[in-house]
């Protein structure tokens, strides 16, 4: 039997009979190798914040004590884009009642609001949550229907506004309320110009059921998200190319002494 080359490491088997019972040699294994630590910089040279090169990033500048970093306004007006189906949700848990944890929230909220598009609850902090909806359909259904009701609480839904933080105190001005445009003939009972006609009130959500299966025509009904705040006018004029009109606006369960909404002059 020939001797192996010089430097084979394989190992021989002195006994040939051996090879005929389908032995095979072992050869032996290189040791492993130890694993080399992670920097820190590796870790992070995968991340988004990677692609961003220095030459991006604007200089700092200093003005008395404080100092002032600009960031680019494009990039932030285009940023605000992304968030036009958004609203401001806050949990106001009963006394007495635990935390709920942010999958017990959500699910109860599914369970209420039904939507079948993927829809995200971002926690803010402070018991303030920001909810992004894949529609603007979904996001006006949610808000249209107002305050939730939970087995732990409420959750009370207001408009997303750009530069919130939950530190600031948000002030409850709106409501939804339905509003009923009198004077308008069938014609102009297409849902686009209903919206776009109680728009001149504030941010309208949904029409009633009467009103989009036209089973009247006395008045039409639209819930509108409306700022308690301002001026709400008691009528609208109605252009189109070549006609203006004036209709009535009538504002549902709203007292016109004091402009609150729960009751009414009566």
């Amino acid at each position: 039997m020939a001797a192996p080359p010089a430097g084979d490491p394989r190992a021989v088997c002195p006994w040939p009979f051996l090879n005929s019972l389908g032995v095979s040699t072992i050869s032996p294994q290189p040791p492993p190798q130890a694993s080399k630590a992670k920097t820190f910089a590796s870790v992070l040279s995968g991340s988004v914040e990677s692609s961003v090169t220095l030459s991006q990033l604007p200089v700092p500048v200093i003005r008395g004590d404080t100092t002032y970093v600009k960031i680019n306004e494009q990039l932030y007006q285009d940023q605000l884009k992304s968030f036009k189906n958004n609203l401001i949700g806050r949990l106001l848990l009963r006394k007495g009642s635990s935390p709920m944890k942010l999958h017990d929230l959500k699910t109860s909220l599914a369970s209420l609001w039904k939507i079948s598009s993927p829809w995200r609850l971002v926690p803010l902090g402070k018991g303030y949550f920001d909810i992004h909806f894949n529609t603007e359909e979904d996001m006006r259904r949610v808000w249209g229907g107002g305050l939730c009701t939970l087995a732990s609480g409420l959750f009370r839904l207001s408009q997303w506004q750009p530069d919130f933080k939950p530190g600031d105190a948000l002030r409850q001005t709106h409501s939804q309320i339905w509003v009923r445009l009198y004077g308008l003939s069938q014609d102009y009972w297409h849902p686009q110009h209903l919206m776009e006609i109680a728009r001149g009130v504030g941010t309208p959500l949904q029409l009633d059921k009467a009103t989009k299966e036209r089973e009247f025509g006395y008045f039409s009904r639209v819930l509108v998200d409306v700022d308690l705040a301002g001026n709400l006018p008691s009528s609208l004029m109605v252009e189109r190319e070549t006609h203006c009109f004036p209709i009535d606006v009538v504002y549902e369960n709203m007292c016109d002494n004091c402009g609150m909404v729960g009751h009414t002059i009566d």
